[in-house]
């Protein structure tokens, strides 16, 4: 019998059947040797094997609403985000009227807040403070980098480097648009994973959970073809010394990507030396008999981390159950090139431009050698992002900076935080104008009690300290600054960008000559949201919008009617004089498609009191109005009471300009 222990397999052969299996770590008899692979990899399994290796006094952390125990806090966080857990406490949400004045989606954050209560009470409160999800609510995101040390002195990787983030290119891409992958995290040349482990990929699906360790042999300068392992410098006695040195390479999958195709010739079984795995066989202990390897091909087994079109390349290296060795994929002719990268996006963005590989892989390198700042796993939310902002770079614009008086953009910011997408006319002056809350709210941002930060009209430029960039709070903007490479000056373009990312503005797309594209930009806009990815855009347009073309999922600021909920009409007012006002709400009751003609421009200046019928003396109308308004007698019989006393009824009429020519 095999001892059941952290290094052994609990898997052992059947007495009664030489092909059952029994699992003295489930307790589960009678396994048909075709199914044993698959409990291993069941759940069930996994966590008795965790249990094994856990320390006895490990913090475990409770979901009250699902009654489940979790040993860390990432399984804490992904059981939070999954599915189930939120079919859970839709089951408790109180059936009271506090419910129904708020929306679903913050009652969700605070149940999920609530049910992440800790067991061990001698937690310390920065463990209390790391195991809470933070929710932002504008984004209703996390945003949760995790960090790693690379490896030091790796010179094998280091030769290794160009293969490796080819590979990483067209992995991270295929697996973020894989929609039964909820997420996942890429490193590379990790020091938590020693040898075995160039390429480390955990991913998470709506059910489990599985991590990958790719090892990787890029041996071009070899014939292509092989006849057996070691003609790709693949010695298993040596993989299993590396293998072995892991804590849990039980629960691990273990994959060789090399460049090489297999012969004919290629063995169907070979053996291994025990003795030359090191530690794994005790020095007292007699020389073993040699361990049987079968080698056979795999066509359906983690296809989606096949590199190749060919799924025949994939081999399964399945020493014998006896020998407490875990099982070794091998991938052949694994080799990324530029125009497979570009096929996997063309199957859903036929548009794309044909340096976007060059431009994604450039992304990846400097993400492998912690230019981005510093070394952090990649997850799906950075490869969507990324792909949305490469797809999108052709369309953008650049933003404008105008000396305006400033104002309060509070009703302004609130609709813009609750729309996807704000469609705007080519109008003089729109983007300047458009820009001015983006401008105060970067100035803001950055601006400090020592030191207010101020954006050259001239330079468009903001000169930043290191000790005023240590003090910035938001964890958003000080990552995506690093990315974008942070030094003392920072264009505008750059804070516009690094702010985007960060959800606080929108992005600036101009499609004044790419009309032909529109349908285009807005499924990337739909799906970056459909992944989770919830940006705010700005689309500048000269033809007005079919909203059937317009995707289910994003909100459209194209008039005030689409965010009219959003807005107090009470308050949203046109004056006459100094004293008296028409407000949206009371026109409406007149004209009940007032709110159809009142374009996101005049809207932004209806609240910063820009549209109005004073006329200083020796000035203009401040703002010149292309809707009308249709008033009742009562309104027009008190704006004439209003302008009594004008000189002439000429200049009273002009006052009147914009609202309705036939007002009189």
């Amino acid at each position: 019998m095999v001892d059941v222990s952290v290094s052994a397999d609990p898997i052992v052969l059947s007495t009664d059947d030489p092909e059952r299996r029994d699992c003295e770590l489930c307790g589960i008899k009678y396994i048909h040797i075709n199914d044993v692979e698959k409990h291993i990899n069941s759940r069930k399994h996994k966590l008795n094997q965790r249990k094994l290796t856990e320390p006895e006094a490990q913090n475990r952390y409770n979901c009250k609403d699902c009654n489940k125990t979790l040993t860390s806090e990432e399984f804490l966080r992904r059981h939070v985000e999954s599915k189930s857990h939120k079919k859970e406490v839709e089951k408790h949400l109180p059936k009271i009227e506090e419910y129904k004045e708020k929306t679903q989606s913050i009652w969700m954050q605070k149940w999920q807040l609530r049910s992440m209560s800790i067991i061990d009470s001698t937690m310390s409160p920065s463990k209390l403070d790391e195991a809470t999800v933070t929710i932002n609510e504008a984004e209703e995101e996390t945003f949760d980098r995790k960090k790693y040390k690379v490896r030091s002195d790796n010179l094998a990787f280091d030769r290794l480097e160009p293969y490796v983030y080819s590979l990483v290119s067209y992995l991270s891409i295929r697996l973020a648009l894989d929609p039964n992958t909820t997420d996942f995290n890429i490193s590379v040349n990790n020091r938590n994973w020693p040898t075995f482990g160039d390429i480390i990929v955990e991913q998470t699906f709506s059910d489990k959970f599985v991590t990958y360790a790719i090892r990787c042999k890029n041996i071009s300068e070899t014939p292509q073809t092989i006849d057996n392992l070691k003609d790709a410098k693949i010695f298993l006695e040596k993989e299993y010394t590396y293998v072995t040195q892991h804590k849990n390479y039980s629960s691990t999958t273990f994959l060789i990507f090399t460049t090489c195709n297999t012969s004919s010739k290629f063995p169907e079984q070979i053996e291994i030396k025990p003795e030359l795995i090191k530690h794994f066989i005790k020095p007292s202990e007699e020389t073993p008999p040699p361990i049987k390897v079968k080698i056979f091909p795999m066509t359906k087994k983690n296809y989606i981390l096949n590199v190749s079109t060919d799924n025949d390349n994939v081999f399964l290296m399945s020493p014998e159950h006896s020998s407490g060795l875990p099982p070794i994929y091998l991938y052949t002719n694994q080799r990324s090139y530029p125009h497979s990268i570009n096929d996997l996006i063309k199957k859903l963005f036929p548009n794309l431009k044909p340096e976007f590989a060059r431009q994604y892989k450039n992304y990846i390198e400097n993400w492998a050698e912690g230019k981005l700042g510093g070394n952090y796993m990649l997850s799906k939310k950075d490869v969507i992002l990324k792909i949305g902002e490469l797809l999108l770079s052709p369309y953008t614009i650049l933003p404008k900076l105008v000396n305006f008086k400033s104002g309060n953009f509070d009703i302004w910011n609130k609709v813009i935080n609750n729309t996807d997408v704000v469609i705007i006319k080519n109008e003089p002056f729109i983007l300047s104008k458009l820009c001015e809350p983006f401008n105060q709210l970067i100035e803001n941002s950055l601006s400090t009690v020592e030191e207010k930060f101020k954006i050259d009209p001239l330079t468009k430029i903001v000169t930043m300290s290191d000790t005023a960039f240590n003090k910035i709070s938001d964890h958003q903007i000080k990552a995506y600054l690093l990315e974008e490479g942070f030094c003392r000056d920072f264009h505008l373009t750059i804070l516009y960008k690094v702010f985007w990312k960060a959800g606080k503005i929108s992005l600036l797309i101009s499609l004044e000559d790419n009309e032909d594209c529109k349908d285009y930009i807005l499924d990337v806009i739909s799906y970056m949201k459909q992944e989770g990815v919830r940006k705010k855009f700005m689309l500048k347009t000269e033809t007005p919008f079919e909203f059937t073309s317009i995707p289910k999922n994003l909100k459209v600021f194209s008039c005030l009617n689409d965010v009219k909920e959003l807005v107090n009409l009470d308050l949203l007012k046109i004056w006459v004089d100094r004293k008296y006002s028409l407000s949206a709400k009371d026109i409406c009751k007149t004209d009940p498609f007032f709110l159809k003609w009142v374009t996101p421009s005049a809207f932004f200046d209806m609240i910063m009191e820009r549209i109005t019928m004073i006329k200083e003396e020796g000035t203009k109308m401040d703002v010149q109005t292309d809707f009308k308004i249709i008033l009742d007698d009562t309104d027009r019989n008190k704006i004439k009471s209003s302008l009594y006393g004008a000189e002439s009824i000429p200049e009273s009429w002009d006052r009147l300009a914009g609202i309705d020519p036939v007002l009189f």
